[in-house]
């Protein structure tokens, strides 16, 4: 990174072959990245050392804004959040898909659906409630979940390959405990937050979409019962939206506000007490609710472990279909347990045991 120009309050500065005007108030941050040959680390420990007022929120956003190539070299030294990954797509098969899904984030598109989806609240309000148990057309029903699924994975790629960027491959891994499908957008990175948010939420949007024009289908022309295709779709679109786990929520909240890795800059704020200026209200009120759902799953996972040994021992431990069911949810259930404590109780290290950030 070079000083190429200063005028005014600005500077221009080049990194690699590209140039970008910066005020000149981030000339200790630059300062400290060519200083710190190509280590996060030594980054921010030259900041905390010669310029202690500079807050570290905005050191790592400035660093992970302009600087992505001291943070890539850093990532890749760490593993990735999702285990045993299992590629479906290659790259060239999702590249060429996504190009061809690119309207789907015209304006006309966008209009169509909501038309689509007014006629189609409209006829499920006249219809009368039914069960949400297991449907006749169960198979039917768990094949367009799946598809469901991928288009939600297409959804971000289209949105990224729309920008003119090229998608990687989709596949399938776990997150923790839990099966979880995945695509690489790793390119997002070069985008602007407004761009990022909307590759963000390309997949809730495409699944919705999705959703929307297999009901509509369905009440003019197929007759099926979706009942139990829509309650898992619903389902599924509001785990995605939670912010606390790296899901699309997470990432929505973490661009549109434009501040990179939302649990270290909880972890940051805290340990350097700087709360001051909308982000840090804003991480502020993240911290409150991160701590308030894991107070809330732990004590409520921690109540349903006690429920299923009390039905294991109802049952005598008897060697069933069901009591293994019981047994292999109990054994999640645990091993889930023990990762939110081990996590918690990192982060709470990390903030008064004087750990690097």
């Amino acid at each position: 990174m070079e000083i190429v120009a200063a005028h005014k309050g600005f500077i221009t500065v080049k990194i690699g072959t590209a140039f970008m005007r910066l005020s000149d108030r981030y000339i200790p941050l630059i300062t400290a990245v060519d200083l710190a040959d190509n280590s996060p680390q030594e980054y921010y420990s030259h900041l905390r050392s010669a310029h202690p007022d500079i807050p570290t929120v905005e050191a790592r956003r400035f660093l992970e804004q302009t600087y992505p190539q001291m943070v890539e070299a850093a990532a890749k030294q760490r593993p990735s959040y999702i285990k045993f990954q299992l590629n479906l797509l290659s790259p060239s098969i999702v590249q060429g898909i996504s190009k061809y899904l690119r309207f789907c984030f015209s304006w006309w598109f966008v209009a169509l659906i909501a038309f689509a989806a007014i006629l189609a609240f409209v006829k499920m309000a006249d219809q009368t409630p039914a069960s949400a148990g297991v449907p006749g057309n169960f198979p039917i029903s768990i094949l367009l979940i799946f598809i469901g699924i991928l288009i939600h994975e297409f959804g971000h790629t289209a949105a990224l390959s729309k920008f003119g960027k090229n998608p990687g491959r989709i596949g399938v891994g776990l997150y923790f405990v839990f099966p979880a499908f995945f695509a690489d957008v790793t390119e997002t990175w070069t985008l602007s937050p407004k761009q990022r948010v909307i590759v963000d939420a390309g997949g809730i949007w495409l699944q919705s979409a999705y959703s929307i024009i297999l009901n509509t289908t369905n009440f003019a022309f197929l007759g099926m019962d979706l009942l139990f295709f829509n309650v898992v779709t619903v389902g599924l679109l509001l785990r995605t939206l939670n912010p606390i786990f790296k899901f699309d929520g997470y990432w929505i909240i973490s661009d549109l506000f434009n501040i990179p890795n939302l649990h270290k800059s909880v972890v940051l704020c805290f340990k350097n007490r700087e709360w001051k200026g909308s982000i840090g209200k804003i991480i502020f009120l993240y911290a409150v609710a991160l701590v308030s759902f894991y107070v809330y799953l732990f004590s409520t996972m921690t109540i349903t472990v006690l429920r299923l040994s009390d039905n294991l021992k109802e049952a005598d431990w008897d060697i069933s279909l069901s009591n293994s069911l019981v047994l292999a949810q109990l054994v999640i259930i645990i091993v889930f347990l023990l990762w939110i404590t081990t996590s918690s109780v990192n982060k709470i290290r990390s903030i008064f045991g004087g750990q690097n950030a």
